[in-house]
């Protein structure tokens, strides 16, 4: 069942491509076939519980932290929030400019008749 030499070659015993042709190929997504593997399907998890393991580039031994401290120091967080507000900031003002442009022609199509 192991392959080291073709990693994905058993991908399609364990896993159902949902999205792409080929599994390692960019934008590919795919889930669990059998539902208690499948990590979306179980409870939320804390970034505080998750340790990751930062390196250097020349560093064959990481430091060890939590997900949490990562995303505290790095201030990814509060990026992300920002740019979630900023995509919804845009999104409403191009609904609007739609809005306006679909009276306004609208208006042109009524003066038209």
């Amino acid at each position: 069942e192991c392959s080291n030499s073709r990693p994905f070659s058993r991908m399609h015993s364990h896993y159902t491509l949902v999205r792409g042709e080929k599994w390692a190929k960019t934008g590919s997504a795919f889930r669990a076939k059998d539902a208690a593997q499948d990590p979306s399907r179980h409870d939320q998890l804390l970034a505080s519980k998750i340790n990751v393991t930062l390196f250097q580039s020349n560093e064959t031994d990481g430091t060890q932290v939590t997900l949490q401290h990562f995303l505290n120091v790095t201030k990814a967080g509060e990026h992300f929030k920002e740019g979630g507000e900023r995509r919804h900031q845009e999104k409403t003002n191009t609904e609007g400019i739609l809005q306006t442009m679909q009276a306004e022609l609208a208006a042109l199509r009524k003066g038209q008749e």
